[in-house]
């Protein structure tokens, strides 16, 4: 509600200012460009919140308002909190497969590697067991490989 009022102010202060300065220049051969520039000017202002940019209106060197849109940083956040939420759900995917095939395990991480350009490029397994469960690793890799199609990375933890 506060970016709505701001925005409001400023359109409004715009076209009083628009205003004041088209009737102080009332000369015939500038008039169709002053028109055409202050237009310009208040429709930029109007437009502002469409093109994600920040705006400040100043009054003799205060500001009255200040409309920021800081669309790129959300939708970062947006996108690492999905990634963090699908890692998570591929990690409780390989518990469970590891339960219903009754192996043991100390720790599961399952996540998405992306390339540079954000795309997903391999899933990554990694398992602990422990080190009395060494028998159980060569059944252990081939669930994980017939269930999720990934080479599980499988780390024996000392029990002593």
């Amino acid at each position: 509600m506060d970016k709505i009022n701001g925005l409001t102010i400023s359109i409004v202060i715009c076209s009083v200012m628009a205003c004041i300065v088209e009737l102080l220049i009332n000369d015939g051969k500038y008039e169709k460009t002053i028109r055409a520039v202050l237009g310009c000017v208040i429709l930029c202002v109007i437009a502002t919140p469409l093109t994600g940019f920040s705006v400040e209106m100043f009054d003799m060197g205060n500001t009255l308002t200040k409309n920021e849109y800081d669309i790129d940083n959300d939708n970062m956040e947006l996108e690492q909190l999905e990634r963090e939420y699908i890692d998570k759900q591929l990690s409780k995917t390989t518990e469970n497969i590891l339960k219903e095939n009754a192996l043991s395990y100390t720790y599961v991480s399952t996540s998405i590697i992306y390339n540079d350009k954000q795309q997903a490029e391999n899933i990554q397994c990694t398992i602990n067991i422990n080190g009395s469960d060494k028998s159980s690793i060569p059944r252990l890799k081939e669930v994980i490989r017939s269930k999720l199609g990934v080479e599980p990375e499988v780390i024996c933890v000392s029990s002593e």
